[in-house]
């Protein structure tokens, strides 16, 4: 397993086809707008990271009132089941990537993440959470 920090706008070519499976979880700032927002670089290169067949999967949450000044300036829409899989599924397809698919996530999911931000995030009960699984092709 592998643990970067870096930017994902600007990933070393080392990484290239090296990650079977590459999660994002609870991503904020410009990585929530390049995977909510379908960003062709930042879907791009994560894609770039990824062998033939690796799975990606990312969990993101939303609260309408507390996020919505976050969400104008990243420039998202409101995030829906229907958007996941009508809209995001085109421009996830254009990078290289096959939405197998998008699902709302319960608080026992969520538990699961075995994190404190998630259960941070989790006490407001307004913020709803969802999970994107794709497959590079």
């Amino acid at each position: 397993m592998l643990f970067l920090q870096a930017a994902v706008e600007d990933l070393p070519g080392e990484l290239n086809s090296i990650a079977s499976e590459v999660t994002v979880q609870l991503p904020w700032g410009s990585l929530l707008r390049g995977v909510l927002g379908a960003n062709e670089v930042v879907l791009r290169n994560l894609r770039r990271v990824c062998s033939p067949l690796a799975r990606l999967t990312v969990i993101a949450g939303l609260d309408p009132e507390r996020d919505r000044f976050e969400w104008e300036r990243l420039g998202l829409k409101d995030i829906s089941l229907d958007y996941l899989e009508r809209v995001l599924a085109a421009k996830y397809r254009k990078a290289g990537f096959r939405i197998l698919h998008a699902e709302a996530l319960s608080a026992t999911d969520l538990s699961q993440l075995h994190s404190s931000w998630a259960r941070r995030l989790d006490r407001s009960p307004s913020r709803s959470f969802f999970r994107i699984v794709a497959e590079a092709e």
